[in-house]
């Protein structure tokens, strides 16, 4: 499956998508990688198809963390309403 960068970015020889000087916060923490993509692409995916109880962890620091906490709380919220609808 291929992976698109995002303008601004290039791949880097680890899988990992680096924004060009300048942008992020300036210490690595906006490197993402493959898998990571790849992981929260099944839980959207997933999410789309009606399935709001997968969640993701919510491991380390940086944009896939960041990324995954987001998925998370979208997912929690989506739960929650829902649940609501089908009371």
């Amino acid at each position: 499956m291929a992976v698109a960068h995002g303008r601004g970015a290039r791949p880097t020889p680890e899988g990992r998508t680096s924004a060009q000087p300048g942008t992020g916060n300036g210490n690595g923490d906006h490197d993402v990688t493959r898998a990571e993509l790849e992981e929260l692409l099944a839980a959207l995916a997933a999410a789309r198809d009606g399935d709001f109880a997968l969640r993701l962890p919510s491991r380390g620091a940086g944009l896939g963390a960041d990324l995954r906490r987001a998925f998370n709380e979208v997912a929690d919220r989506r739960e929650a309403v829902a649940k609501e609808i089908t009371r």
